[in-house]
């Protein structure tokens, strides 16, 4: 039997062939403010991928300089999601398309004239492929092939998946809902919001990343195109009508407030929406941001109600007092202050009936009293996703480390299935890294003198879980961590609740 393993290796050896990795370039164009991929640009985009073994497809995206900087980047994320998208469509799968975005930052031609900008705005595709050359050796013999010992990583978080609470609601088609998630989001779906015809209830299931164990758990990065962001909540939603997944109808949000934990006045400038999208192979996460529009702002003050403000019946007397009692000129008031163009049908309120207690609370007070009076009052983030999935409302991380560094960290294990993961002690940010430099796992130009720490885990193929964690401060040079196995998963929770 043994030498009819090696007879059928050398047969197969002599048959194929090994590859020789070639790569080509080619660079697609669009007009003025537009990601719309043309005729001619998809021709090109045909003809380079014609008759080749693709291997992996790199994109870059870029925009002329007309715009701020944010719009560009955006932009830039357009047209790169346009010509991947466009690729898909043609069988080249996601797996192996890597992109990013530049925006403005890096023109090829001037912007002071229509031919340079039309020059600008691009995508450059990098494509590699499979050139068949003969084996220059034999490969091991089938028998002697090495039997992978642990999970893959995809295969480990799809156990470690399992530890997460999945919170089920449900929605009638034709009707709104309102519901409260056990982390305090508050969900509002708009009836017939889903694009289906389900003869029953839609499903509603929600997994909040809230804390950097759950983080863990559902292999959840901090990371925008290779920026640090911090979040400020997190989650992932879908909906099943049955065992089929729906999304939303084109044109359709929902609206999340997610609650700020400290006072409103303190919330910092720049809190951006995002939706987030899987490596198909690491299965890290990048998050794109929807636009560069700050979120809005809501609060919980004594003028809360549970229902949307256009959810109310006119004709009755239960038509939103408040509104009465302010009039239209105040409205601003129902948002702090700072509604920055909320609009009333989408916020969510308290009960407002009670003429009395408001009156003497707020009878005689100027706009600023009031104001100050709702000051330590529950504020919340208003989040209007346009799809289903991954969100989270981020802000970039702006300060800028005084040093940057090569942070390496060396484990004695399978190091091709194992995940390390730097987690920030002082605020809620993670970063991986699949960088591997002379069996070190390499975290590239990240901010130096960090207060971190360092995580490592892998899972047997016999579901055994091994982990190791240090704290470090970030630094030039290689940590050394050391995993041991774990009982069970309540024992890996006991040590992962030092990095909360």
């Amino acid at each position: 039997m043994k030498n009819v393993f090696t007879f059928l290796s050398l047969f197969l050896w002599i048959a194929t062939s090994s590859a020789q990795i070639i790569s080509v370039n080619e660079t697609v164009y669009f007009d003025h403010d537009s990601d719309l991929l043309n005729k001619e640009e998809q021709a090109k985009i045909n003809y380079l991928i014609q008759g080749k073994d693709v291997q992996s497809i790199s994109l870059k995206g870029h925009t002329d300089g007309d715009g701020s900087d944010a719009y560009n980047i955006i932009l830039s994320q357009k047209r790169v999601a346009s010509v991947k998208h466009y690729l898909n469509n043609i069988g080249v799968s996601s797996h192996l398309v890597s992109e990013a975005h530049f925006g403005e930052s890096q023109p090829v031609q001037t912007n002071e004239n229509e031919a340079g900008k039309q020059s600008n705005r691009r995508v450059e595709i990098t494509l590699t492929y499979k050139k068949r050359v003969m084996n220059e050796k034999p490969p091991i013999p089938i028998e002697e092939a090495p039997k992978e010992k642990f999970l893959t990583r995809t295969e480990m978080y799809d156990l470690f998946k399992n530890q997460l609470e999945v919170q089920r609601f449900y929605k009638k088609t034709d009707k709104d809902l309102t519901f409260t998630t056990k982390d305090g989001l508050i969900f509002y779906f708009d009836k017939n919001a889903f694009d289906s015809e389900c003869g029953k209830d839609i499903e509603i299931q929600l997994t909040e990343y809230n804390d950097k164990r759950s983080m863990i758990y559902g292999n959840i990065t901090t990371v925008s195109n290779g920026a640090q962001l911090v979040s400020y909540g997190m989650y992932e939603v879908k909906a099943f009508c049955g065992e089929q997944e729906v999304q939303l109808k084109e044109g359709k949000d929902y609206t999340c407030l997610v609650p700020y934990d400290g006072n409103r006045k303190d919330i910092p400038e720049g809190i951006l929406g995002f939706w987030g999208e899987r490596h198909p192979e690491s299965q890290n996460i990048n998050w794109i941001p929807y636009s560069d529009e700050n979120l809005d702002i809501v609060e919980k003050t004594d003028f809360w109600i549970d229902k949307p403000f256009n959810s109310y019946n006119r004709k009755k007397k239960k038509k939103c007092f408040l509104k009465r009692w302010f009039g239209k000129k105040n409205n601003d008031l129902l948002f702090g202050g700072r509604s920055r163009g909320v609009r009333s049908d989408m916020v969510l309120m308290e009960n407002a009936m009670n003429r009395d207690s408001l009156n003497e609370k707020y009878s005689g007070k100027d706009f600023r009293e009031m104001e100050d009076l709702m000051a330590d009052e529950i504020a919340y983030l208003v989040f209007k996703p346009e799809r289903m999935g991954l969100a989270n409302c981020d802000l970039f991380l702006r300060e800028e480390a005084e040093i940057l560094v090569n942070q390496k960290v060396k484990i004695e294990e399978d190091f091709n299935n194992t995940e390390v993961k730097l987690v920030y002690k002082n605020r809620r940010s993670v970063v991986s890294t699949w960088n591997l430099d002379d069996d070190k796992f390499n975290f590239d130009q990240v901010g130096g003198n960090e207060e971190v720490f360092v995580i490592a885990l892998s899972v047997t193929k016999k579901g055994n879980v091994k982990v190791g964690l240090k704290e470090y401060i970030t630094a030039e040079e290689t940590t050394d961590i050391e995993m041991k196995e774990v009982a069970s998963f309540d024992e890996l929770d006991k040590i992962l609740a030092v990095i909360q």
